[in-house]
């Protein structure tokens, strides 16, 4: 049975408002995801020449035996050991922040030693872990600054490194989200601290170093030092990336199904509605016969 002429005039009048929005909204996930990918590219540049630095400066460290002291924590006393989610500010994007919840949830489970601590960046992940039972230990928003400013990236990274060389914390792994092709996405889990340069070289494929090596004249110790807290922050503000571009193709691709299927429900209403009005010009032509005497309503 068709629905009413004046139900659908409103439906219609509904969707036809919110079609514009729809559009809006894919325009800008499109356009951020466009964004945070040329900064990815941009990045992949400057990592590597942070990783080729540390690669020609770690050996000078090594016969002094300084390199694993500055990489390896005080393991005396119980682990504190954080795990960072990155989740979204905003929402309409399926289900992406309870995906990463959820597997998020199951990595902590399938670690030997579980993680003392719960960090969150992005609100609508604050409240999937509520949702769950879980509380964060520390919590920020997922703010334009901090997608766009890689100062941002590193002022955290710094003080996380303060924690980490003061044995206030063990480890801290970056758990996010990466896109894929054909709209799937991946479980990633990084291991941000402690910093472990064969770790960074076996996981990413740099090139090998130009030749003949350069020569250090200034302190080993204070360029390994400074450049990895660089690689560090590169490394997290990466992560950083991804997730934005993970989140804002799932975005893109619901805002265009939506789109897609509003414009097939505006056109299969647009079909009803003339049915409707031809019914109605029918029926009122009928009553002004009818009136006129033309037609017995017997």
């Amino acid at each position: 049975m068709s629905q009413s002429y004046e139900k659908i005039v409103a439906r219609l009048n509904n969707l036809q408002a919110i079609e514009p929005l729809l559009g809006a909204l894919r325009t800008i996930s499109m356009g951020t995801w466009q964004m945070a990918q040329n900064k990815l590219q941009r990045l992949a540049d400057f990592q590597e020449s942070y990783f080729q630095i540390l690669r020609q400066v770690s050996p000078l460290l090594t016969k002094d035996g300084n390199l694993q002291k500055a990489l390896a924590p005080d393991q005396d006393g119980p682990s504190n050991n954080a795990v960072l989610l990155i989740g979204t500010e905003r929402g309409l994007c399926g289900k992406f922040n309870e995906n990463l919840g959820a597997a998020a949830l199951k990595w902590v489970e399938n670690q030997s030693s579980s993680p003392s601590q719960i960090w969150v960046i992005g609100s609508r992940m604050i409240h999937t872990l509520s949702v769950l039972g879980k509380t964060p230990d520390w919590s920020a928003p997922f703010d334009s600054d901090l997608l766009n400013s890689y100062r941002r990236s590193y002022l955290l990274t710094q003080q996380w490194i303060a924690q980490f060389e003061t044995s206030q914390l063990d480890r801290l792994t970056i758990l996010y989200q990466k896109s894929k092709s054909e709209g799937k996405l991946q479980f990633m889990a990084v291991t941000l601290l402690p910093f472990d340069l064969t770790d960074q070289e076996s996981s990413l494929a740099y090139e090998n170093p130009s030749w003949p090596p350069p020569i250090i004249e200034t302190d080993p110790q204070g360029i390994y030092t400074q450049i990895k807290g660089h690689f560090i922050a590169s490394t997290f503000y990466r992560s950083m990336l991804e997730s934005a571009i993970a989140e804002h193709s799932s975005r893109f691709l619901l805002m265009e199904n939506a789109k897609s299927n509003s414009e097939d429900i505006i056109t299969s209403l647009n079909r009803e509605l003339n049915i409707e009005r031809k019914r109605k010009i029918t029926r009122e032509m009928q009553e002004l016969a009818v009136g006129a005497g033309l037609i017995d309503n017997k």
